[in-house]
């Protein structure tokens, strides 16, 4: 940012006082020669400043607008796509910065509100998307086309290819022995209540496409008021279309297992919903024994 005459010229005359050889130039009056250089000199360099912010100014808009390819860049292009199912959405790719852009933007149309990125070894880039405010929702068949042809148009680099997905929600499954203080008449609807605000939170788009993890889900469960202890038998994780037969166990109790983690395929949790294996049936309550 460029300094002012003012400033610039303050400068000047501090150095040239720390100039023995300039000692000689003290006169007081304002209109004395090198006072008058001095200010044509802060001038000169003033409007010298202000030309480089002009220009920085302009660059660096023209960098914000470059397609870089970095993953946080490409994420902020996705959250770009505009999808109306009655307004048909013309995009075009931009031949000053390579970017796509709308001959209409209309934030109202930006559906997509959460967004992963997954980078594979074969040079192939994987994005987990979803849709919806407070609750994730996967897109509509018609919704990943439209936005897999904006991606297709101008978003990949070369060598790379670029593919979007979308999916119902990962269930996530706890199992085990809890115990209460009796006078906690609602402890169920308080754990459950628990796991669904952890859930929320994984969903949010700062942790989309992360993991549950069981040190973090044992202490959301041990943290609910009124529980006294929690023994663990069983953390799973499953997507959508996978049985609860066939769910990824990464905590076992009765077989040893223990991965820690287990990362959503779809980006994004909710309990376990099949019939007979929900929060309310899979952990055993009891109340705490003086």
């Amino acid at each position: 940012m460029a300094r002012s005459i003012s400033q610039i010229y303050a400068q000047i005359i501090e150095e040239k006082n720390n100039q023995t050889v300039l000692a000689q130039l003290n006169s007081p009056i304002s209109v004395s020669i090198y006072i008058l250089w001095a200010r044509i000199t802060a001038t000169c360099i003033w409007m010298h400043e202000k030309m480089f912010d002009f220009f920085t100014t302009e660059i660096d808009g023209k960098i914000a607008k470059a397609g870089v390819g970095s993953p946080n860049w490409l994420i902020a292009q996705v959250f770009n796509f505009q999808y109306n199912a009655d307004v048909l959405q013309v995009f075009y790719l931009s031949t000053d910065n390579f970017t796509v852009l709308y001959e209409s933007e209309n934030k109202d149309y930006k559906i997509i509100t959460r967004c992963a990125l997954v980078e594979r070894a074969t040079k192939l880039v994987e994005l987990k998307t979803a849709k919806g405010l407070t609750v994730p929702e996967k897109l509509t068949s018609q919704e990943l086309a439209a936005l897999q042809s904006y991606l297709d148009l101008g978003m990949h680099f070369a060598g790379t290819k670029i593919i979007a997905y979308s999916y119902d929600p990962d269930r996530l499954f706890v199992a085990g022995l809890l115990k209460y203080d009796g006078q906690f008449i609602n402890i169920k609807a308080s754990v459950k209540l628990a796991l669904q605000n952890y859930c929320a939170t994984l969903s949010q788009q700062q942790n989309f496409g992360g993991k549950a993890t069981y040190t973090d889900i044992i202490a959301v469960i041990k943290n609910t008021e009124g529980v006294i202890d929690f023994n663990c038998t069983e953390m799973a994780g499953r997507s959508s279309s996978t049985a609860f037969a066939s769910r990824t166990k990464f905590y076992n109790l009765a077989t040893g297992v223990n991965n820690f983690n287990y990362p959503a395929f779809s980006g994004y949790f909710i309990l376990e919903d099949t019939v007979g294996q929900t929060i309310e049936s899979s952990i055993t309550y009891e109340p705490n024994e003086l």
